[in-house]
């Protein structure tokens, strides 16, 4: 695997930059802001924290595939597609489990295990 490098430089440098810095934004703050978001402004604004690292991919793939067509590597652009693929997979499993648990807090066995909980720790006190 042959890939040749310009001296020049890469027109898609500031695309890979982009697209790597905002996959990793949302890998460590997206599960915090979409959180945040869930509990004060509702579930579908934090659905809305998805489309950072769906950016993030878009971004990406561009930028690799420029960066390809000009003859420079582009392991930056890769960087930030694996990130914002983790990213995406990790921020829909925030949600969902969001979801869950809101559903959960509010059915009546859920309120019924805590109060048994209650109970047996009332019981089981030293």
């Amino acid at each position: 695997m042959s890939e040749v490098v310009n001296a020049g430089e890469n027109p898609a440098k500031g695309m890979n930059v982009a697209g790597f810095v905002l996959s990793l934004v949302a890998f460590l703050l997206g599960g915090w802001l979409m959180g945040t978001l869930y509990i004060s402004a509702g579930k579908w604004l934090a659905a809305l924290v998805l489309l950072l690292p769906i950016a993030a991919i878009v971004i990406s793939a561009r930028g690799m595939k420029e960066s390809k067509a000009a003859g420079h590597k582009a392991g930056l652009a890769v960087a930030g597609l694996v990130i914002g693929i983790v990213a995406t997979v990790w921020l829909l499993f925030a949600f969902i489990g969001l979801n869950a648990v809101e559903s959960l807090a509010g059915s009546d066995q859920f309120q019924e295990a805590l109060d048994q909980l209650k109970e047996y720790e009332n019981t089981h006190q030293q």
